[in-house]
């Protein structure tokens, strides 16, 4: 399976940042393409938890569900999300090596693939602007836990 990385140090403990990553009416913030998560397990967090998350990529309507399937607080939040794109993202957090006791090392991990009719038509060039636009698309996701957490300082 493909995959895209991105590592950022956030000035955060790791417990903060977990307790945001953990919270699924944060994920329009940190994905804007989706503009809502809608609960629809009876687990809030922890494995298990499933949202619904419906939004638009590059103007064409998107619906996925994510499914937790590791909950480790709080280094370690792993989900399944299946709609046209099936993913496994992996956020990992460490203590960074920084002598600021409050920062952490983030790093979010995406391994995809395209379901559906469409995932045998992506080959050669599509896919390789697909997976530039999903490596863009999970940089920007860092930054913006960056910009979230030093706006909270």
């Amino acid at each position: 399976m493909p995959q895209v990385q991105a590592a950022s140090n956030i000035q955060a403990t790791a417990e903060e940042i977990f307790a945001f990553l953990a919270e699924y009416s944060n994920i329009p913030r940190l994905q804007p393409h989706f503009a809502s998560a809608r609960l629809v397990s009876d687990k809030e967090t922890g494995v298990g938890a499933t949202v619904e998350l419906k939004g638009h990529f590059h103007g064409i309507p998107m619906t996925a569900t994510n499914r937790i399937i590791t909950y480790s607080p709080p280094y370690r939040l792993v989900s399944i999300s299946e709609g046209n794109v099936l993913s496994r993202n992996t956020w990992e957090l460490r203590p960074s090596n920084s002598t600021t006791s409050a920062e952490t090392h983030v790093t979010l991990t995406v391994e995809y693939k395209i379901n559906g009719p469409l995932g045998g038509l992506f080959t050669g060039v599509a896919s390789s602007l697909f997976h530039k636009e999903l490596q863009s698309l999970t940089e920007q996701s860092l930054i913006r836990l960056q910009e979230i957490f030093a706006a909270d300082s």
